[in-house]
């Protein structure tokens, strides 16, 4: 831990700005988790809860760490900065990356989970009409002669 001094405000802003980039990654990968698995309202919900927590606690971490809890607006400011900076910056790329690669790999996924059941399904089948025809009780050949 250190305290902030008046000669260090420069580099307590630039490592605010380092933060909100870390903040931009936690959304981007809150943002990559909806792509892949879209949900309702109420998981939306809970999911930007969940990400104003992690950023409040990501926060509140960082101002014990440089100032003992006491919040200046440079600080403050250079967060979010630093957020939307990565935001607008490398986060534009991540999400139509994302798309594109769910695009891709999508068809091959399902090609092979079909046949994977239709494996299963025609392993289960013989498996049963084997189990059919052993338990039937065969008649002498002599009843149809």
């Amino acid at each position: 831990m250190w305290l902030l001094l008046f000669q260090d405000r420069g580099t307590a802003f630039l490592a605010s700005l380092a933060v909100g980039c870390i903040i931009g990654l936690i959304y981007d990968v809150f943002r990559l988790v909806r792509v892949v698995y879209s949900g309702g309202r109420i998981k939306l919900f809970f999911e930007d809860v969940l990400f104003c927590v992690m950023s409040a606690l990501v926060f509140t971490v960082f101002m014990f760490n440089v100032n003992m809890g006491v919040i200046r607006m440079f600080t403050a400011v250079g967060v979010l900065m630093g957020f939307f900076a990565y935001r607008f910056s490398v986060g534009m790329f991540t999400v139509p990356a994302a798309r594109w690669l769910k695009g891709l790999l999508t068809p091959p996924v399902k090609r092979a989970i079909k046949r994977c059941s239709h494996v299963v399904s025609v392993f289960m089948a013989r498996r049963i009409t084997f189990a059919e025809v052993k338990s039937v009780k065969r008649f002498p050949s002599k009843v149809f002669r």
